[in-house]
């Protein structure tokens, strides 16, 4: 009975003096518990800011990887522009360099008068329509009967000019005479040819 007593006392006295160490216990291990989630919830914080910084650097990495190839691009092209350019430098130095020659020449001929072409077809045009209007050749060696007589008949000149002269005309016109009396055709042009104003 005493026995009993006193194991009753001593099992009271350990769970007495047992309680508060098994609460605090109980409190710290809590308090770690808290502590390590807290501390796991800032380890995943921290790697997800890692995680992005990693993801930032690989874009970051990749963006400079293209910037790398254009310029890798960029200088192959001034590389190549370069070598044209200093090979044709080179070149210019090449051609360039030595003695420098010059030559006079001097070119000496005579050339016959050129005849105006166009006072010589006005003599013609003008010569034609005295020469159809009177049946004569110009008696003047200057023409100015020719003149005198455009002078007197100016609207039938004007009206011959505008409605009958054309080249197909004036062709005509000279190759009938050649036909019909080449020594006068002949002469004919001798007499325009020989106009001064007719002459360079």
């Amino acid at each position: 009975m005493l026995r009993k007593s006193i194991f009753t006392a001593v099992a009271a006295l350990a769970v007495i003096m047992g309680a508060p160490p098994s609460a605090a216990w109980a409190d710290s291990e809590q308090l770690s518990v808290e502590e390590l989630t807290q501390q796991v919830e800032a380890m995943q914080a921290q790697m997800a800011v890692l995680m992005q910084r990693l993801e930032a650097m690989q874009q970051e990495g990749e963006d400079l990887r293209e910037e790398t190839t254009v310029l890798t691009e960029d200088m192959e092209d001034m590389d190549d522009r370069m070598m044209v350019a200093e090979r044709h430098a080179v070149l210019d130095k090449v051609r360039f360099s030595g003695d420098f020659r010059t030559q006079v020449h001097s070119i000496q001929g005579s050339m016959i008068d050129r005849i105006d072409g166009i006072n010589v077809q006005k003599d013609l045009v003008n010569t034609l329509f005295f020469f159809g209007a009177t049946g004569a050749p110009p008696q003047t060696p200057d023409l100015s009967d020719v003149d005198s007589f455009i002078q007197a008949n100016y609207d039938d000149y004007l009206y011959y000019l505008d409605n009958v002269v054309s080249f197909d005309f004036i062709q005509q016109q000279v190759g009938g005479l050649m036909e019909q009396n080449p020594d006068m055709a002949n002469q004919l042009l001798q007499l325009l040819a020989s106009q001064q104003d007719s002459f360079i």
